[in-house]
């Protein structure tokens, strides 16, 4: 009987956070207040992180953050920034699955390891 070798997959793993390292913080799901979003930043930034969020502005709706391709977009951005150690998924609920699908998986080979943080339907990203 022939057996085949199985090829190793070299695993990418991203640094651990320290103080000063960059989140990004994102929506790929529910909408969040955006008091709540502020003050999630705020924390981190006590906290000793620096914070970025997606430059581009996004037409919420009314149980989602915003349409799905924008916040595919939003996704790809925080993922390919070179800067940025983590992305911080702000709320889980029904909308990274819808999302996926549109993520450009081209893309996402030339991203750089970052450690993704998030609950519910968020795991869909990790």
């Amino acid at each position: 009987m022939k057996t085949t070798a199985t090829k190793k997959t070299k695993r990418l793993r991203p640094k651990a956070l320290q103080k000063g390292a960059t989140i990004a913080l994102i929506l790929p799901a529910s909408r969040l207040e955006q008091k709540k979003f502020e003050q999630t930043q705020e924390w981190l930034r006590k906290m000793g992180f620096f914070v970025v969020t997606y430059p581009h502005s996004k037409k919420t709706d009314s149980f989602f953050s915003a349409a799905d391709k924008d916040r595919a977009l939003e996704f790809e951005w925080a993922m390919s920034q070179p800067g940025v150690n983590a992305v911080l998924c702000c709320r889980g609920g029904y909308g990274s699955v819808r999302m996926l699908s549109l993520v450009d998986r081209k893309k996402a080979k030339k991203w750089t390891p970052k450690i993704v943080a998030g609950y519910s339907d968020v795991t869909f990203l990790l």
